[in-house]
């Protein structure tokens, strides 16, 4: 690749192939949802101005989960057939290189269930090394979901993968689900700049009120549509 830099076109489009790939594999449209550094470039498709994101592959695992241990093992296999491996210890983060040694891909699967502490590591039944982080807010992602079909050639071959994306709603949720997110964390040190009077702690709760204000509003509104 020209540019291997994590925000990059081209290797935000390296990152999508290795993502239909982990599908294709899988065989039908997985239950996970997507989230995370491809998405933006996804919500923002019939815009003038695309946006790179970065090249993580985040997923939201809460549904998959739910299905029980066959299709947690079949997420592994895929993964491994994909050409991803463990990355160490971190059985909720597997990783593969890019078209260059020096470009690796990060897949990192993300739970929000209320029965696991925050930020544990949930251990897959019947999963030789696969496993989830436990993250507060990504539950959102489950709750406004797109389908999506992408496309890439991978090895000269076009594939074609659905794919559940998680929609504007769900992604503004998930990045401002508590004020120590990085949503709100960023909204505050902005207005701090403006007003350095005011207090960072109660800028970032006004952000995740606003936000949380916002989807009612949206969704009420669809609803009577």
């Amino acid at each position: 690749m020209a540019d291997e830099s994590p925000r990059s076109r081209a290797a935000r489009d390296a990152a999508e192939r290795a993502l239909i790939r982990v599908v294709h594999h899988y065989g039908s449209r997985p239950e996970f949802v997507l989230l995370g550094g491809l998405v933006p470039d996804l919500l923002c498709s019939a815009s003038l101005h695309r946006h790179a994101g970065t090249t993580d592959v985040d997923v939201q695992v809460d549904l998959e989960i739910a299905a029980g241990a066959v299709n947690t093992r079949r997420l592994e296999q895929a993964l491994r057939n994909a050409e991803f491996v463990p990355d160490g210890r971190s059985t909720w983060r597997w990783t593969t290189t890019g078209p260059s040694p020096r470009t690796v891909f990060k897949f990192e699967l993300l739970a929000d269930l209320d029965t696991e502490p925050a930020e544990a590591t949930i251990h897959f039944a019947e999963c030789d090394a696969l496993g989830a982080v436990n993250l507060r807010g990504t539950g959102f992602a489950s709750r406004d979901v797109e389908v999506r079909e992408l496309r890439a050639r991978v090895g000269g071959v076009m594939q074609r993968a659905e794919i559940n994306v998680i929609g504007l709603g769900g992604f503004l949720l998930a990045s401002f689900a508590e004020p120590s997110a990085q949503g709100p964390r960023a909204y505050a040190e902005q207005m701090l700049l403006d007003h350095p009077d005011m207090a960072s702690s109660a800028l970032a709760a006004d952000a995740v009120l606003a936000v949380e204000r916002m989807h009612q509003l949206l969704t009420s509104d669809a609803a009577r549509a």
